[in-house]
């Protein structure tokens, strides 16, 4: 809500995309983020810069086209599939890390690392979708995982050893 005039989303899911520093991260992000499922929505990724382009990366308006028309036909396909379930390995893979994705673990890393199957489940969903399936099979749980496992280690690098905040 913005103060001089409403805006509502209703029904949708919205995702951000951002960055913050260590600094910022540690300045901004207090206790209470951490413990009220605020600051487990989101998928902590240690990032940095592999080249310095002044100009961007000169993507040129052929492959640019190409992209949005393969991301165009992806988002067509996605919003005719219903319900979504995984293939048998996909099962298979997903009953066998389960408990690890949804064991306790105390303390502040514990509490933004709380919501790892969710993530996981999601973002293997993203995938399938994007391949155009309404099944989420192996290959998309596999990836899903390796992203987690990056965002998991990330977050343990940014909040394991972080001492209770105000």
């Amino acid at each position: 809500m913005t103060k001089d005039k409403a805006a509502r989303a209703t029904g949708a899911h919205i995702a951000i995309v951002g960055h913050i520093t260590q600094f910022e991260l540690d300045r901004e992000l207090g206790e209470c983020e951490f413990f009220n499922g605020f600051g487990n929505r989101f998928l902590w990724p240690i990032v940095e810069r592999a080249q310095i382009l002044p100009d961007g990366g000169n993507l040129d308006q052929e492959t640019f086209r190409e992209y949005a028309e393969e991301l165009a036909d992806a988002l067509s396909k996605a919003a005719k599939i219903g319900e979504m379930r995984r293939d048998y390995e996909a099962q298979a893979l997903w009953r066998s890390v389960y408990g690890h994705l949804t064991a306790d673990i105390p303390g502040l890393f514990g509490a933004i690392t709380s919501r790892g199957a969710p993530q996981v489940l999601r973002i293997s969903m993203i995938l399938a979708l994007s391949d155009g399936s309404s099944q989420i099979r192996l290959e998309h749980l596999r990836a899903a995982l390796a992203l987690w496992a990056y965002c998991f280690q990330s977050a343990r690098h940014l909040f394991a050893y972080q001492p209770a905040r105000d």
